[in-house]
């Protein structure tokens, strides 16, 4: 699937229909996370594009219980055309809703219109404290919301909490 030059929400338009799409990454091989965890090989995307706060974050999943992957992409245009393109499914996508070309809401409406998409975890990362974007978020299918803290200990201690409660089937707290 190819995505269009346009700006803005258009950015991203899949220029193929529903009906004649090609399996994508989030199709492929069907892996659901229950069996990923069981194997240690659960993916993460981080859509995130501040690279400090990448940084961070990519440090925290990569030692996270049975994370085996972890890719980043800078905005949510490349990170759909990352899960179009790939074979392999993502299980968890760490997203932040402020970023170019696409924002994080514009990236999930996008997303869960996908084949599978709906089997994916998405986890909100965001420095947004306003009500209006956690419901917003939470309508639009997340899974859970996070604000960003300005401390890394809290940041790690709130990041691994979601991410290790999903990846264990726990019931985790929608807004942390």
């Amino acid at each position: 699937m190819a995505y269009s030059g346009k700006s803005g929400a258009e950015a991203c338009a899949p220029s193929q229909t529903a009906n004649d799409r090609e399996p994508s990454g989030l199709a492929a091989a069907n892996t659901n996370l229950k069996q990923a965890v069981e194997l240690s090989q659960v993916r993460v995307l981080l859509v995130e594009d501040d690279d400090d706060d990448a940084s961070i974050a990519l440090d925290i999943l990569h030692r996270c219980e049975n994370v085996s992957e972890v890719r980043r992409s800078e905005d949510g245009c490349l990170a759909l055309e990352r899960l179009t393109a790939e074979s392999e499914p993502y299980h968890v996508i760490v997203l932040d809703l402020n970023m170019p070309v696409i924002d994080g809401f514009e990236f999930l409406r996008q997303m869960r219109s996908l084949p599978n998409s709906n089997d994916v975890r998405v986890i909100v990362l965001t420095t947004s404290k306003a009500f209006p974007d956690v419901r917003r978020a939470l309508i639009a299918s997340a899974t859970c919301f996070i604000t960003k803290p300005d401390s890394v200990i809290e940041f790690e201690e709130k990041l691994v909490r979601a991410v290790e409660g999903i990846c264990r089937g726990e019931m985790i707290d929608r807004v942390v």
